[in-house]
C-alpha cells in the first residue's frame, strides 16, 4: 500500500481528486500509475535551457553559459553547457558539477558580478 504524500505528484495529482482522499490520510491500495516516489527523486540545482554565470577575475568579465544536458550518475550530477559569444551560442565539450554551483558558477548574474 502507498501513501499519496510519499509521492511527487500528490498536490496535482488527478487520482487524489478523483477519489476525494482526506489530506492527512491519502492511502490508497492499489497501483497508482502516477506514483512516483519522492525519495526516489533527484532534485537538481538547474535545468535544461537555464542560463548560468561564470565569472572570470583576471579580465573582469562574466560569461553566460546555457545548461544543454543534465548527467545524473552515481559519481554526482554534471551540467553540460555552451558558452554564449556575442554572435550566438558555441558549443562546448565542458560542462560542470554540480558541487561548483555556488562556488564558482552562479544561477544569478548579480552573484557572479558580485564575485570579480
Amino acid at each position: 500500500m502507498a501513501n499519496c504524500n510519499e509521492c511527487l505528484c500528490c498536490d496535482v495529482c488527478d487520482t487524489a481528486k478523483e477519489f476525494k482522499f482526506d489530506k492527512a490520510e491519502k492511502m490508497f491500495d492499489f497501483e497508482c500509475e502516477h506514483f512516483m516516489n519522492k525519495n526516489k527523486c533527484h532534485l537538481v540545482q538547474c535545468n535544461i535551457g537555464d542560463f548560468v554565470y561564470y565569472p572570470i577575475k583576471c579580465k573582469a568579465v562574466v560569461q553566460t553559459y546555457i545548461i544543454r544536458a543534465v548527467i545524473i550518475t552515481k559519481k554526482g550530477t554534471w551540467y553540460a553547457w555552451e558558452l554564449y559569444s556575442g554572435k550566438g551560442w558555441t558549443s562546448s565539450a565542458f560542462g560542470i558539477s554540480e558541487d561548483e554551483i555556488g562556488k564558482s558558477v552562479f544561477l544569478t548574474y548579480d552573484e557572479a558580478k558580485n564575485k570579480l
